[in-house]
This record gives C-alpha cells, sequence and structure tokens, in this order.
C-alpha cells in the first residue's frame, strides 16, 4: 500500500513545474480545509471521541436496523457503513430518549436493551486498551468455486463464485472441512483509536499448499475531530442498501487497505443550505493488492450521501481504478484529470476502470416499511444515448423492500430483494482483473451476467434469533460486443449479443440460528446450507452443495 501512495505521489510531481505542483497542493489543502471548518461549525460543540468499529457482519446491526425501522433512531446514514463504537453509543441515547409506551414491543425493548449493555457505558470507561471480538470457527462443506466469467474480452475476471461459502468479508472457507479463529485488540483514549484483528484457518482434511493461512482482517488507525474522522490501514467499508450492502461496495470481500477521510457523523450545513437536510461523505484512496493480473492497481472511492428528511436517503458513489504493472501509462496531469475531472480535448482519458452509482431508501415509519433502490454503471456509452447500454449491459441493479416488526410483539422481519448485473460492469477492458480484491468481487457478489431473487425471514425471540433465507439465482455464458448502431452517430453505440451460451441456475436454502449471549457472555452461531446447482460451470448435469457451520464468539 504504502510502495503505492509513494509511486502516486512521485508521479504526481514529475512532469509538472514546482510552481504548478504548490498551486495543485494549495488547492488541495484549501478545499480541505473549508470543508473541515463547514462540518465542525455545523457540528457545535460536540465533543470528538475515538473510537473503534463495530464489525459490519456483528449482529448488533441487526438490532440497531429494528430501532432505525420504528423511527426511533434518525440521525443515521443507512447506506454508509460501518459505524463505530461511539455512534452506536449516540444511537442508543437517542433511541432511550424517544422510546415510549406506546411505540415499544417486546422485540424494540430487548433490542435496545442489548445495545444498551455493549454501547451506553462506553463514553464512561476507563479503559484504553480492550480486546477485539473473538470467535472459533468450524465448517464442513461440500461446495465447489468457479471462476467467474465475463461476458465480453476477457473471458473471465480474477474472481471466484461459491455463495454458499462467501459474502462473509473475505473470510475463506475451504470445500472440506475448516477450522478457524479469530481474535485481537483495540485501543481508545481521547480522539485517537487502533484496532488489530487476526484470523488463522485451516483445512483439516488438506494437505496441499495453501490450506492454511494466517492473514490480518483488520489493522487500523484513526482520529477523529469533531464529525470529521480520518482512517489509515486495513478497514472495513460498506455502501449502498441491500442485505449484503450495494453495487459497489459489499460485505463480499475483505478490508480494503487504504487512507479515508469520512464524517463520523451526519451534518447540516450553515445557511440556506440547512434546509437541505443532513449530509455525509466519505473519500477514501487505497490498493488492491498484488493476487490481479495488474499487480499494484490503486482505487479511488467517494460517496455523498443526503438525508432531506428522516424518510429519505440518497447517496451517490463514484469509483475509480487505476495504475499497477501492465496497466495503461499516463503523466501526473493525465492521471489527476482522469481522477476528478474526466473529459479533456474532446474525449475521455482511457486509463482506468470507471463506476458511477446512485441509491435511494424511502422508509415508512409508521408501517416499518422501507423501500430500497442501488445502480452502477460503468460507462454512459455516449451519454447513455443507446437503447440499453450504459442502464443495463453495463449496469447493476439492486432493488428491494424490507419490513420490521410484524406480530403483536413485533418479532418477524421480512424481506424481499431483485438484483441483475449485465455482462460488463465489473471490468473495463484495459483491467483485465474487474473490479475484485483477493478473488472476490467488492461489490455485488453475484458477477457478471446474472440475476437473483431473495426472500428472507427472521425471527427474534428474547434469547435467540432464526434466519431463513431462499435465493435463486440465474448465470449465462452470452458473449457480447461493442459495435455501432446501424444509421447512429458518432457516439452511438451499444452492446450486441454475439454468442448464446449455456445457463447456470442456483435455488439455494440457509437456516442461520443465533444464541444470543449466554455462558460466560459467549454467543453460539449454526449455519445450515443447502444448494442446487443446475449446469455447474455452465457444463451438463447438476450438483449439489452443502454446509455446516458453527461458530462461538466472544463480544465486547
Amino acid at each position: 500500500m504504502w510502495d503505492y501512495l509513494f509511486d502516486s505521489l512521485v508521479s504526481l510531481v514529475r512532469g509538472v513545474s514546482l510552481e504548478v505542483f504548490l498551486r495543485r497542493v494549495k488547492l488541495l489543502v484549501a478545499v480541505r480545509w473549508c470543508l473541515a471548518c463547514v462540518c465542525l461549525t455545523s457540528a457545535g460543540a460536540i465533543r470528538a471521541q475515538g473510537s473503534v468499529y463495530v464489525p459490519i457482519l456483528d449482529p448488533a446491526y441487526d438490532d440497531l436496523g429494528v430501532l432505525i425501522a420504528h423511527g426511533l433512531v434518525t440521525t443515521v446514514m443507512v447506506g454508509d457503513r460501518p459505524y463505530s463504537r461511539a455512534a452506536f453509543t449516540r444511537f442508543v441515547r437517542q433511541a432511550d430518549s424517544l422510546a415510549g409506551a406506546s411505540t415499544s414491543t417486546p422485540r424494540i425493548r430487548e433490542a435496545l436493551e442489548r445495545l444498551q449493555s455493549r454501547f451506553r457505558k462506553d463514553s464512561d470507561s476507563s479503559k484504553s486498551v480492550r480486546l477485539a471480538p473473538f470467535s472459533a470457527t468450524l465448517s464442513m462443506a461440500r461446495s465447489p468455486s468457479r471462476a467467474m466469467q465475463s461476458g465480453y474480452e476477457p473471458d473471465v475476471i480474477d474472481a471466484d463464485l461459491n455463495p454458499l461459502l462467501q459474502r462473509n468479508a473475505g473470510r475463506v472457507l475451504f470445500d472440506g472441512l475448516t477450522l478457524a479463529v479469530e481474535g485481537g485488540g483495540a485501543f481508545e483514549r481521547g480522539r485517537f483509536a487502533a484496532e488489530l484483528t487476526a484470523r488463522g484457518h485451516g483445512g483439516l482434511d488438506r494437505i496441499e499448499k495453501g490450506a492454511g493461512d494466517v492473514h490480518l482482517l483488520t489493522g487500523y488507525v484513526r482520529a477523529v475531530a469533531g464529525p470529521l474522522a480520518i482512517d489509515v490501514g486495513r478497514t472495513p467499508m460498506l455502501q449502498g442498501f441491500g442485505v449484503h450492502g450495494g453495487a459497489m461496495l459489499s460485505d463480499n470481500a475483505r478490508p480494503l487497505d487504504l487512507i479515508r477521510v469520512r464524517a463520523e457523523r451526519p451534518v447540516r450545513l450553515p445557511g440556506i443550505l440547512r434546509h437541505a437536510g443532513a449530509w455525509q461523505g466519505v473519500l477514501s484512496a487505497g490498493t488492491l493488492g498484488r493476487n490481479r493480473d495488474q499487480p499494484g492497481s490503486g482505487i479511488l472511492v467517494a460517496r455523498l450521501s443526503n438525508q432531506p428528511s428522516r424518510f429519505v436517503e440518497f447517496g451517490l458513489n463514484y469509483m475509480n481504478v487505476q495504475g499497477g504493472e501492465g496497466a495503461p501509462a499516463g503523466t501526473a496531469g493525465e492521471r489527476w484529470y482522469d481522477l476528478f475531472l474526466f473529459w479533456k480535448n474532446g474525449g475521455f482519458y482511457n486509463l482506468s476502470d470507471k463506476a458511477v452509482g446512485a441509491d435511494v431508501r424511502v422508509s415508512v415509519p409508521s408501517a416499518q416499511l422501507a423501500l430500497y433502490a442501488n445502480f452502477l454503471t460503468t460507462d454512459d456509452r455516449g451519454r447513455f444515448r443507446q437503447p440499453a447500454g450504459g442502464y443495463w449491459e453495463d449496469a447493476i441493479w439492486v432493488v428491494g423492500a424490507e419490513r420490521h416488526g410484524l406480530g403483536t410483539e413485533g418479532r418477524l422481519d421480512l424481506r424481499v430483494e431483485a438484483r441483475h448485473t449485465g455482462p460488463v460492469p465489473h471490468t473495463h477492458y484495459q483491467f483485465t482483473s474487474g473490479i475484485t480484491l483477493d478473488r472476490r468481487v467488492l461489490g455485488d457478489a453475484l458477477g457478471p451476467n446474472s440475476s437473483g431473487l431473495l426472500f428472507e425471514g427472521t425471527w427474534t425471540a428474547t434469547q435467540s434469533r432464526l434466519r431463513i433465507s431462499v435465493a435463486l439465482e440465474d448465470y449465462t455464458s452470452d458473449y457480447y460486443a461493442l459495435r455501432r448502431i446501424a444509421g447512429g452517430g458518432f457516439w452511438d453505440f451499444d452492446w450486441f449479443r454475439i454468442r448464446n451460451g449455456p445457463e447456470e441456475r442456483r435455488q439455494r436454502v440457509t437456516a442461520d440460528y443465533l444464541q444470543f449471549r449466554g455462558w460466560q457472555g459467549l454467543e453460539v452461531g449454526v449455519r445450515g446450507g443447502y444448494e442446487r446447482v443446475g449446469g455447474f460451470d455452465f457444463k451438463p448435469g447438476a450438483r449439489h452443495n452443502v454446509l455446516a457451520l458453527l461458530t462461538v464468539r466472544g463480544l465486547r
């Protein structure tokens, strides 16, 4: 990571005069200073508190979701996660102040009590060093992976598809027996915080090379000043709405190695802009590692969230992947234009793989209902003047609805979600690896040329939670080419299917049971899954995949 950042700085200086370089630096510093002043001014006299992040797969997010659905937590951007422990403390205090006899059900009271037991006393704690959440996992699986196929050249990208064993923040589960242990520590003092957690895993029935490994799950330091936070290191990041996140960043891959500046909490801008509601932004720059066709590629991710009212949340997303061995070369000026301006002298700089997206979530607290949509495209193909192109073949869509608090005690939550991924949004012809990290897609985990439908029901009792998920997914090996539309102008291109390939269909059922804190404060989770795959790897026949997983975890 540091080598890439240093090389980027050198490339910035190379080929430009000192005067021009200093002007650029001065402009960037001025912009950052103005943004910081605006945020600090609007935040008032709130004391900054540094704290580590709550892992994105933590069950605390389920309890928080129930409080948000009932309108008990309003100062939160649902589409920008994870949240820090200090943020959870604020959420708990707000929910505690808004909850009343008329709005409280057993489900709400129990969710609030669990969050209070973990986060309410954080600000009064004198401990600077703590243990991070630890866990031990034993799994048995019969579920082989296959390489993800792209819908155009190249035929594959640097990612594997195995829905039954993935979507777990990059954790490796072997096709066989896997034993894994996770643990680490956290430091919190004043405005500063740091965390390091590691995972060791081994294949109990495997003896070949690569059957065991110890790697860093998270390792970062962060500083907080008012509503602004700066993170450096391997830090989790999830954006968008949906079961597993949005179309650009999901819970499928491991955390990125990055430098990130983000708003720790939503803020209102001063003056007349206060009528636009609350805002929250994040800007990250990192690396995609070495395990790819273009080792050392860098990535920039930006998101701006807006909440004009407590019922609506919008998000705008931008991603740029460039650099690395074998990637297109460019001068420092061209790279800066490619990052932020895109267009010069009548054409686009063709140095990177870009993706832009937008998402929206509309909630109805009185009905505990939320509707959401996520959209991403990697090319506009002539300002979207083609029949589909940037809206469909180059695009990812994730749309869904969730309903919380059904039943007299509010214990049943339901969700339905549909997904579509075109043949090309995960990649670009110069970057054959695609938008991937360690053989996992960063965004929507289905991969190219796919569609899916998910039904999910969750029953939360006083001391346990049961979640049943049914997924129907379809993958095609159709092949596309970009051709000029007959009779069209210079920009009128579109994708045309030139090969109708075989399909792969998956029907999957998973059941997750979680026993909340029991003996010694431990949580016990059991997961079982069955998947039927017709036409696995686009070949005749069917296979049957299974998974059984046991996890024992201690929270803090």
